[in-house]
């Protein structure tokens, strides 16, 4: 009988979760300075510009023996010295993902609906999840650009922290990551135009980032790498409880 750890990934803190042939439309946006500022966790400060990435993605193939898609808002801030993007929200619509993103990770992973449909050069990614289908985004592709050059990316930020069993707080402070992304883009179709709607949710406040300027958007396949994850510090864990609550829902 073979056990999750003999997963490569999971090998002693040396492997990586591998996702071959991904496909993702993600949309970068400028949102409106105070957005970042009342809604980043205390610990963090907003970064260089107000700029949230949204995506919608499927992974076909990975290496931890599921396929799913996924969908997530990140925003550019910083820990510290270190810049990155704090992931506020993400959805997938499979348990094993969710299970091993918030286990390990700590990515606020949560069940939903998700869609990634494309047409000629429409494509349109939309999450649905407890009656409202909170993210849509749209776009009209150009034609695809082979083997592009892309930007380096600082680490995706998580905080790691779950409830205590007496629901007293956090089981322990909350531990901020670094989440390293590698990826090696086998073609981009950048977005001749592109509409990113975000509806307001109870459950899922992605909406409090609200959409400014779409400076970004395109469709891209991808070979995906997560490196292990690295604690850069912690949170306070009375400032944290909001977001933990959120989290949970």
């Amino acid at each position: 009988m073979k056990f999750a750890s003999d997963q490569p990934f999971l090998s002693a803190g040396s492997g990586e979760a591998t996702f071959t042939g991904a496909r993702l439309l993600a949309a970068a946006y400028l949102t409106e300075p105070a957005a970042v500022e009342e809604n980043i966790p205390a610990g963090f400060s907003p970064g260089e510009q107000p700029l949230v990435t949204v995506f919608v993605a499927e992974y076909p193939k990975t290496n931890f023996g599921t396929s799913y898609r996924e969908a997530a808002l990140l925003v550019s801030c910083k820990y510290g010295e270190e810049s990155g993007s704090l992931c506020m929200g993400i959805v997938v619509d499979d348990d094993v993902a969710l299970i091993l993103g918030r286990e390990i990770f700590g990515y606020p992973k949560k069940l939903a609906q998700i869609s990634l449909e494309r047409s000629g050069n429409r494509v349109e990614g939309k999450v649905f999840r407890r009656g409202v289908q909170f993210l849509e985004i749209r776009a009209e592709l150009s034609e695809v650009i082979p083997s592009p050059p892309m930007p380096a990316m600082g680490p995706t930020f998580l905080v790691k922290a779950f409830p205590a069993a007496d629901l007293s707080g956090p089981e322990w402070p909350p531990k901020v990551v670094a989440s390293p992304i590698g990826s090696k883009p086998t073609s981009v179709r950048p977005a001749l135009s592109c509409d990113v709607v975000l509806r307001e949710s109870e459950l899922d406040r992605w909406a409090a980032f609200p959409v400014k300027d779409v400076v970004f958007a395109a469709e891209v396949e991808t070979q995906l790498t997560m490196a292990p994850g690295r604690v850069l510090g912690e949170l306070d864990p009375e400032s944290w409880l909001p977001y933990m609550a959120t989290n949970l829902r």
